[in-house]
């Protein structure tokens, strides 16, 4: 969950299995409570800031029926205008938390092992840069 304002398309996902975009909004709901639209902090709604800059490499995976794809994908690419280096894999076919329902599948496997090749080299370039 990245961005609260649910303006991008897959984010209009009422069809996709174990989380839509209704569930979406009612997970929003619950975790903003009653903040203010303009006082929801970045630190709650990443997908609000402004700036990117200064920000840890990220390493994530996102399945083409997700509610959180456009906002995913989106993100990453404003990670990498800022020169944060991502790593970012879209499964087709996998719906959010497909790794969970499934966690013997093919391509729970495959996601699973991007994880964690993905983290290794991460962990071996900025440990071995400190």
């Amino acid at each position: 969950m990245l961005d609260d304002r649910l303006v991008l398309a897959s984010a209009k996902n009422n069809n996709a299995p174990v989380w839509n975009s209704r569930v979406n909004q009612a997970a929003w709901d619950l975790y903003l409570g009653d903040l203010l639209l303009d006082k929801i902090p970045i630190y709650a709604a990443p997908g609000r800031a402004t700036d990117l800059a200064g920000l840890p490499p990220a390493i994530t995976y996102v399945g083409d029926l997700d509610p959180f794809l456009d906002e995913t994908s989106l993100y990453a690419k404003r990670l990498e205008r800022v020169g944060i280096p991502v790593a970012c894999k879209v499964f087709d076919g996998c719906y959010h938390g497909f790794d969970q329902v499934a966690p013997h599948a093919d391509v729970t496997k495959v996601a699973h092992d991007f994880l964690r090749t993905e983290f290794f080299k991460a962990q071996t370039k900025y440990w071995a840069e400190n």
